[in-house]
């Protein structure tokens, strides 16, 4: 019994020792092939040809100083405006009753643009006139009879009451002659300014209305802009206006071309919302449509706390 029990035990620890020595095997060919190969590569590196070496390069060098401040050019979007314009209308309304300008036409200062019908104020003043002869007369018997109570008083044939009414009569009469010509001459003036003339030279713009149509007051009938050296209006920010010198010529671009430009003056105002203020620039442009959009490109020097700049260049 105790030969059979004995028997699977050596068998097992036959097997374990055959697998432990294939194992053994296995990794000292494995050990054997992988230093053949690490040699072989060795050989190749050690035998293949490296590049040539690169030869030297001069290095430039660059003198620098220190600077406070520096140049940057900024680009503005501005618009091109008239001198002068203004949207013409009459103070009092109408019929309107003749236009003379159209639409592009060129005006002279006091040229006649447009006129109301006037008709019903001719009647008016023809109505204060006639009864402005029938005061006159009144008052010539006025003063005619005054004279007479004021003769007939001294000899003692007329009272004082009758005297002092003939007197009183002629006063109130003149007094409605007065009335009646400050009538009149309210009347023309409001003929006078049934005229419209244009306030200067200049070009009209879009006209608004046609003769034969009733206006109210103050609607515009045409606009009217000055033919003089166009404008070029542009927002800036608030740190450009302290330094930028009003003699100092600037160009500005519209439609591809440039144009000389000089500041003029600056808007006291500050936009709301842009927080920037109008520089007003004359434009040395001519036929140049208004409204049109320009660029502006300022280069101004601005302040920094201390960088190096190059001056020259030194190469070996």
């Amino acid at each position: 019994m105790a030969d059979q029990s004995q028997a699977p035990t050596r068998s097992r620890i036959l097997s374990r020792a055959t697998t432990l020595l294939g194992t053994l095997i296995v990794l000292a060919i494995a050990a054997l092939a992988v230093h053949g190969a690490t040699g072989f590569l060795s050989d190749q590196a050690n035998a293949a040809v490296g590049p040539e070496p690169v030869p030297g390069t001069t290095v430039g060098v660059v003198q620098v100083e220190r600077e406070t401040s520096y140049e940057l050019t900024r680009v503005f979007v501005g618009q091109v405006e008239p001198p002068r314009r203004v949207d013409v209308a009459f103070e009092s309304g109408g019929t309107l009753s003749l236009v003379t300008v159209d639409e592009g036409d060129v005006v002279s200062a006091g040229d006649l643009i447009a006129e109301l019908d006037t008709r019903v104020l001719q009647s008016e003043i023809s109505a204060l006139e006639a009864s402005k002869s029938a005061l006159i007369a009144r008052a010539d018997l006025a003063r005619a009879t005054a004279a007479r109570q004021e003769a007939l008083k001294e000899r003692g044939f007329a009272s004082l009451q009758r005297f002092d009414e003939t007197r009183f009569d002629l006063a109130a009469t003149e007094a409605d002659i007065a009335q009646i010509d400050a009538r009149i001459t309210g009347l023309k003036v409001q003929i006078e300014k049934a005229e419209i003339r244009a306030p200067f030279a200049g070009q009209i713009g879009a006209r608004l209305v046609d003769a034969g149509q009733t206006i109210a007051s103050g609607q515009a009938v045409v606009s009217l802009f000055e033919e003089d050296t166009p404008e070029f209006h542009v927002g800036l920010p608030a740190s450009l206006t302290e330094g930028l010198s009003a003699d100092a010529p600037v160009t500005v671009k519209i439609q591809d071309q440039e144009f000389r430009a000089t500041l003029r003056a600056f808007r006291p105002d500050v936009d709301p919302i842009t927080r920037t203020r109008t520089a007003l620039f004359e434009l040395e442009a001519e036929a140049v449509p208004f409204g049109e959009t320009g660029v502006l490109r300022l280069t101004t020097q601005v302040p920094a706390d201390g960088f190096w700049v190059p001056l020259e260049a030194l190469v070996e």
